[in-house]
């Protein structure tokens, strides 16, 4: 009897060893996943920035082929100007 005891004594100690470890890797892991949603969010929030950071370049792009554009015309305009005189 008493070594069954004892037995079962040893048995719940190794069941609350158990437990213990679990409870640690759950804590682990409940750590882990909120520190990759803290990353994501910083991941969102740059992807955002980017976007925003594309959009005003294709905006200046579309007002520096608009500018060449204006800038070739006035430099055949010139280029005509120029033309009437002689030297």
């Amino acid at each position: 009897m008493v070594d069954q005891a004892a037995k079962a004594n040893a048995s719940l100690n190794n069941i609350a060893e158990a437990v213990a470890r679990i409870h640690d890797m759950s804590t682990q892991i409940a750590s882990s996943s909120e520190e990759q949603g803290a990353v994501a969010e910083e991941i969102n929030r740059n992807i955002v920035k980017i976007s925003g950071m594309t959009e005003d370049a294709a905006e200046v792009s579309t007002y520096v082929a608009s500018t060449t554009e204006d800038l070739a015309k006035l430099a055949v305009n010139l280029r005509q100007l120029c033309s009437q005189f002689k030297v």
